[in-house]
């Protein structure tokens, strides 16, 4: 029987991964669907997973909250008062339908939370994490990373045209105050040096 029963839509499975990964680092079990599998029979397994797990992590997203079969597994869970909802970041509060709306979500990335939150739900030790467990959090982690860093370098020649712009702009106030500055020191009849000019520009921007 597993600890935990992770309830979810396919098109987050990338999410439920990494959540599944660090529950499991944390030395419980954890059931979800992994498989492309569909009917009655496979059906009849999810529903004997809920009904044995002794607490369910509802993951609500834009994808998860119109799957009827996401909305009938929290409603059990809910009504086996084993329920901790979570959601994606980009959804906010009011997406989530009624009547799980009501209820406290944290965000699906918020660990600790949602550790503390099992951990009362189970009220039960925790066993020692398996190597296997520690390995897939770490891999999965890292996946989100090196995720995060093709994002930007897709989005590097952006960056790099905002410093182009950065740079026209600061190169012609520093050209236009030289001329202040040329105007103001020649009616003092002082003499200033190009550099010290340029640095009273730089300092003025």
């Amino acid at each position: 029987m597993a600890d935990i029963f992770i309830s979810y839509s396919k098109r987050d499975r990338s999410t439920v991964e990494l959540l599944s990964a660090y529950l499991e680092m944390q030395g419980w079990e954890v059931w979800w669907d992994r498989s492309l599998m569909a009917g009655d029979e496979f059906r009849d397994e999810i529903t004997k997973q809920l009904s044995r797990a002794g607490a369910t992590i509802v993951v609500w997203s834009s994808n998860s909250v119109g799957s009827a079969w996401v909305r009938s597994e929290a409603g059990r869970a809910l009504a086996a008062q084993k329920l901790i909802p979570v959601k994606t970041q980009d959804l906010g509060p009011t997406d989530i339908p009624p009547p799980f709306d009501t209820y406290h979500t944290e965000d699906v990335g918020a660990f600790h939370q949602i550790r503390e939150a099992v951990a009362a739900e189970l009220a039960s030790p925790r066993k020692l994490p398996s190597v296997g467990a520690q390995f897939r959090f770490e891999f999965f982690s890292l996946i989100g990373v090196f995720g995060g860093a093709l994002t930007l370098l897709a989005n590097l020649d952006k960056v790099l045209a905002l410093a182009d712009w950065t740079k026209w702009v600061v190169e012609r106030w520093a050209f236009g105050l030289d001329h202040v500055w040329h105007v103001l020191f020649s009616w003092l009849h002082v003499d200033m040096l190009p550099s010290t000019k340029f640095q009273l520009s730089m300092a003025l921007f």
